[in-house]
């Protein structure tokens, strides 16, 4: 039997980093934020670097991807983190129609993915 002693949950961005530790109930046990995560990748990309380029290409793809499931019912798409809203320019319009604002931030989402995992874990057991 698999449990989940604790919840970890971090947010990489351009500016800062944030990481929450929490309870597989969800209490907040512990909170940090330190520097920048990411590696600039945005502005090797509008340079023309062709590794960049490649990983912004690849990158898009896979949320238009993602904002295709609207065939599915799935019609609205939150993209999060520092590099959501430069990565909509890189987008196809028909991808970018189906954005919308997130509800919450990074870590608030990745904490409930994590909490919501931790229940399928549980049920299991």
């Amino acid at each position: 039997m698999e449990t989940v002693d604790f919840l970890l949950s971090v947010d990489g961005g351009g500016t800062q980093c944030r990481a929450r530790l929490a309870s597989p109930s969800g209490k907040t046990l512990g909170e940090g934020v330190a520097g920048p995560a990411n590696i600039h990748i945005l502005q090797y990309a509008q340079t023309g670097d062709p590794a960049a380029v490649a990983l912004m290409r690849r990158a898009t793809r896979l949320i238009s991807v993602t904002a295709r499931l609207a065939d599915l019912g799935t019609e609205q798409v939150a993209l999060v983190g520092g590099v959501a809203k430069p990565l909509g320019a890189w987008l196809a319009p028909e991808t970018r129609a189906h954005l919308v604002p997130p509800a919450g931030d990074a870590l608030t989402g990745a904490s409930l993915l994590a909490r919501e995992e931790a229940a399928a874990l549980a049920a299991e057991a």
